[in-house]
């Protein structure tokens, strides 16, 4: 819960900054679900100036590691890939890090996104654009529902898995002592688990995208919480994309 978000009851609240913005969570909402896929459809609230969730009780986060297999907890990403939704933005893998950049920001981390950009990028489908356990909700039927989604894009699927495998490898609860131990791990459990259910994934794409979310996760773990930990560990890791 935050400053936008409320429970109130069985309802869950989101703000909305008018009826366009709740419009548009409506439409995702009821496409992903048309598509197949599990997400609870808001409704509007003018009186308000919210959308309101149906409360979906269940486990969340990364606990849900623990209680299903992988390939389970990526299965939500096959609906999303097929929902139709026109008019969304093309995904920016690096527009939550360019407005945490400053003139403190040192040379190598400069020196890393440059070499990342430099790969090319596509987009071919839908994403949720920010893609982990705790966007999604088991209950206790083991339905897995898939929340948040005010990040939907255009890009590839690459996109998605990345941010997955660089949260786990980043979360006290999953991540490995070192993170050059932690990271190349996730990769291939999450490249495994999305084999699995048959589903196709550039290895050299899916790499670049987790190295670019873990520089994401790095700096918000950093400015969020005062971590530096995960920052600290990137400046001699290797990128797993080169």
């Amino acid at each position: 819960m935050n400053a936008r978000t409320w429970r109130a009851g069985r309802q869950f609240y989101k703000r909305v900054s008018g009826p366009v913005e709740a419009g548009d969570l409506i439409v995702r909402a009821s496409e992903l679900s048309r598509a197949g896929g599990k997400t609870p459809v808001p409704g509007y609230c003018p009186d308000r100036s919210a959308v309101n969730f149906p409360m979906i009780e269940g486990a969340s986060g990364v606990a849900l590691i623990d209680q299903v297999a992988l390939s389970y907890l990526l299965a939500p990403l096959q609906p999303l890939r097929r929902a139709g939704i026109s008019e969304l933005p093309p995904f920016d893998p690096f527009a939550k890090i360019t407005v945490r950049l400053n003139a403190k920001t040192p040379q190598w981390l400069r020196a890393r996104l440059g070499a990342l950009k430099d790969m090319p990028f596509e987009a071919d489908g839908v994403v949720h654009g920010d893609f982990h356990c705790g966007q999604m909700i088991l209950d206790e039927s083991g339905n897995l529902w898939l929340v948040d989604l005010d990040d939907m894009a255009q890009g590839p699927v690459e996109v998605d898995l990345g941010n997955f495998a660089a949260h786990l490898a980043t979360r006290p609860e999953t991540r490995r002592r070192r993170l050059a131990e932690g990271l190349p791990f996730w990769a291939e459990q999450v490249q495994k688990a999305w084999d699995e259910l048959g589903e196709v994934c550039n290895p050299t794409l899916f790499r670049r995208h987790v190295d670019i979310a873990v520089i994401r996760r790095a700096l918000k773990l950093h400015d969020a919480r005062g971590d530096s930990e995960i920052m600290a560990a990137l400046e001699h890791l290797p990128l797993l994309s080169r």
